[in-house]
């Protein structure tokens, strides 16, 4: 068996894992502690401003909008079966998540590292960017942005200024209440995604 399938099947099994939980909860449930919208036999929900459609009783996910991987399927199942209704007033960073020490080099670099590298000396355009991508201003940093990932689950980007005498720097921040929401590994594939979608929008506003 090489890695892909590998990979695969243990998609596969920790899918099964997920929607065996999700049934022994009561659905009205899952709707009111994810945000999620029950509705003709399905809940409807936005994962980084995409819309999804995850039938009942099977728990299967379907974009609306166009294809979708696996991953972000599970994301899904995941975030139905753990999410909380929780005010959170306190944002932190990836390596105060849950073992998160042991990720955060990794995780800075596909994110953090490349916003800042992207928009040093670009506070304007991060500002331009960040509200065509529907990000509500926080008062964090110089300029910072919270963006709705999932229902209950948002995620910051905070611009600081460096001056004349230091660099600028983007980092990205979690709600608190984030662990309760998805794995450590979910919460990594989000932060990567949301990066990527606010990079690509300042590549294609620059042609």
């Amino acid at each position: 068996m090489d890695g892909g399938d590998t990979i695969s099947s243990q998609l596969v099994k920790r899918t099964e894992e997920i929607r065996r939980k999700l049934h022994s909860l009561e659905t009205e449930t899952i709707a009111k502690r994810s945000g999620a919208r029950l509705e003709e036999n399905a809940l409807h929900l936005q994962l980084l401003g995409e819309e999804y459609l995850v039938k009942l009783p099977d728990y299967e996910v379907q974009s609306l909008s166009n294809d979708s991987s696996e991953h972000l399927k599970v994301l899904i199942l995941d975030y139905l079966r753990r999410a909380e209704n929780v005010d959170s007033n306190r944002w932190i960073a990836f390596r105060e998540i849950p073992h998160g020490e042991f990720y955060s080099d990794n995780f800075k670099r596909t994110t953090e590292t490349k916003l800042t590298r992207k928009f040093q000396g670009r506070k304007d355009q991060f500002v331009e960017v960040a509200n065509k991508c529907g990000g509500s201003s926080i008062s964090l940093g110089d300029v910072g942005f919270s963006f709705d990932v999932l229902p209950r689950f948002n995620i910051a980007l905070v611009f600081w200024d460096g001056g004349e005498e230091f660099r600028d720097q983007v980092n990205l921040l979690f709600e608190e209440s984030a662990p309760r929401c998805l794995p450590t590994e979910g919460l990594a594939m989000v932060g990567r995604e949301l990066c990527s979608q606010f990079i690509k929008k300042a590549q294609s506003d620059q042609l």
